[in-house]
C-alpha cells in the first residue's frame, strides 16, 4: 500500500461519470461526437443528433469486450437504466433461480455486485465512459431533488462514489440548455473535475469538456509541483540564515507548507545553526 498526500496525487488521465437530465434535453447528442463509441441500448440515437459511431443489439459481455478491447478512447453507454437491465437478465441467466419473485432481494444483491464489477472494468481500461441517464425525483426526500436513474437506489449510491463527475443538463426558456456539475438541493451533480456550469450548443462535445478540464487540474498540479522544486532550490542555494529567514517569510504568506519544501527548510536551518556554533 502506498500513502500519499492529496496534493502529491496526480489527476487522472481519463473520467468515468454520468450526465443525465429529462427526455429531450439533448444528453445523447452531447454524448455522441467526434472519435466516440457510442453504445446505444435504447435504439434512441436516431432521434438524437448524435454524430458518432453507433453500436446497437450489445449484450452486456459485448460492452465489456468493447471496453476492454477496442481502440475507442471515449464511450458512451445510453442508458444507464437499460445497462441495468442487462446486467439484470445476465444474473438471471447465470441462476434461473432468481427469476423467482420470491428472489427479489437475492437479485438485487447479484445486480449489485456485478455493477460493481462492471465499473471496476471500466475503470482499469482506462477510457473514458459516460453513462446517459433519464432524470427522476428522488422519491425518498421531501424537497423537489432530481437524481439519475440508474436502477437502484443502491446502484446510485455505488455510482456516486466511483464517479469523477455527475452532471445535470437542463433547458432554460425554448432552446437555452446548460450543463452543470455543481451540486444543490435540487440535483445530485458532482464536480471532483471543477467544471464550471455553461451553456451547451449543438456542436459541443461532452468528452471535449472533460479532456480541457482534465488538462487544466493535471497543469495545475504541475505549476504547483514546479513552485515547490523551485522553492527547495532557492532554499538550498541560501548563503545567509537572512537570506533563509526572507524565503520563510514568502512560504508562509502563500502558505506553501508541503512536507518536502519543509524539510528542506529545516535542514538549511540546522547548517547555519551549527554553523554559527
Amino acid at each position: 500500500m502506498i500513502i500519499k498526500q492529496k496534493r502529491d496525487i496526480e489527476p487522472k488521465k481519463n473520467s468515468i461519470g454520468i450526465v443525465y437530465g429529462l427526455s429531450g434535453s439533448g444528453k445523447t447528442s452531447l454524448c455522441g461526437k467526434g472519435d466516440t463509441l457510442l453504445i446505444d441500448l435504447e435504439e434512441g440515437a436516431s432521434r438524437s443528433i448524435a454524430d458518432c459511431e453507433i453500436a446497437q443489439g450489445a449484450s452486456l459481455k459485448d460492452v465489456i469486450d468493447i471496453i476492454a478491447t477496442s481502440d475507442y478512447q471515449n464511450i458512451t453507454i445510453d442508458t444507464g437504466d437499460e445497462l441495468v437491465r442487462l446486467i439484470s437478465a445476465n444474473c438471471k441467466a447465470e441462476n434461473p433461480k432468481l427469476q423467482s419473485a420470491s428472489q427479489t432481494l437475492r437479485l438485487y444483491g447479484a445486480l449489485l455486485d456485478k455493477l460493481i464489477y462492471f465499473i471496476g472494468e471500466v475503470r482499469k481500461s482506462g477510457k473514458n465512459v459516460v453513462f446517459v441517464c433519464h432524470g427522476k425525483r428522488d422519491e425518498s426526500t421531501d424537497t423537489a431533488r432530481f437524481i439519475p436513474r440508474f436502477g437502484s437506489e443502491n446502484n446510485n449510491i455505488e455510482l456516486f462514489r466511483v464517479c469523477d463527475f455527475i452532471g445535470y443538463l437542463y433547458s432554460q426558456g425554448v432552446n437555452d440548455r446548460y450543463l452543470t456539475f455543481d451540486p444543490t438541493d435540487f440535483n445530485n451533480c458532482k464536480n471532483s473535475l471543477q467544471i464550471a456550469t455553461r451553456k451547451i450548443s449543438k456542436t459541443d462535445n461532452i468528452f471535449d469538456i472533460l479532456k480541457d478540464a482534465r488538462v487544466e487540474l493535471s497543469l495545475e498540479f504541475e505549476a504547483k509541483k514546479a513552485e515547490r522544486v523551485e522553492y527547495i532550490n532557492r532554499i538550498e542555494a541560501c548563503a545567509t540564515m537572512e537570506e533563509l529567514t526572507e524565503i520563510g517569510k514568502e512560504l508562509r504568506k502563500i502558505n506553501l507548507t508541503h512536507e518536502d519544501v519543509v524539510s528542506a527548510f529545516k535542514e538549511a536551518q540546522k547548517k547555519f545553526a551549527t554553523a554559527a556554533a
